[in-house]
């Protein structure tokens, strides 16, 4: 018997991540994220945050798989919320999205390095990240140690998207993603992810 995989787990990591750089990111997802793959359930390698996210869509829809979890920390929140805004076109639905200080970038910037210099506008002033309605439910950490901090994050469509109050944890940017606050956060919304019907 085939058991057809209806759900899968995504992340997106920071700016200064990497393949070559392991970081608390990727260490929570071999302890916490990994274990949720199972028959029904695949579950993504953290994806760097200039993730082709158009390419990832399509093979979810060529797979048949309906339904997304999306975790992220800093940057990745711009690859995250470029994926939900292109979600509803491949029949994909964006059910939660956990965020670890997630850090705002102009929606007209482009995901790539040599565009950092022109985000420097984002520290200025008190940015808001727009969470796409494509979104039903939203989870994030933030800390105000150092910069970048974490952004606050508010629905483009409150109807559509709840967003849960935010949970400051005091650790700086650098070291948030290796909260176990934060991954405890993880755990317990992934399990109800997996285990809604």
């Amino acid at each position: 018997m085939t058991i057809q995989v209806t759900k899968a787990i995504i992340m997106f990591s920071g700016f200064q991540e990497s393949e070559e750089r392991q970081s608390g990111f990727e260490k929570g997802f071999f302890s916490t994220v990994r274990p949720f793959a199972n028959g029904d359930v695949t579950v993504y390698h953290p994806r760097t945050w200039k993730t082709n996210v158009r390419n990832m869509l399509r093979q979810l829809y060529e797979n048949g798989i309906p339904e997304v979890a999306i975790v992220c920390y800093s940057h990745g929140q711009a690859a995250a919320c470029d994926f939900a805004r292109m979600a509803p076109k491949y029949g994909v639905t964006v059910r939660l999205l956990l965020a670890c200080d997630p850090v705002y970038r102009p929606v007209w910037l482009p995901r790539e390095t040599w565009a950092q210099v022109f985000a420097f506008r984002a520290m200025l002033g008190n940015p808001k990240i727009r969470v796409p309605a494509s979104v039903k439910e939203v989870h994030y950490v933030y800390q105000n140690l150092d910069a970048p901090n974490g952004d606050p994050m508010v629905a483009e469509n409150p109807d559509e998207t709840k967003i849960a109050a935010p949970v400051r944890i005091a650790l700086p940017h650098t070291r948030i993603d290796e909260s176990p606050i934060w991954w405890g956060i993880v755990k317990m919304q992934l399990n109800a992810f997996v285990n809604e019907n």
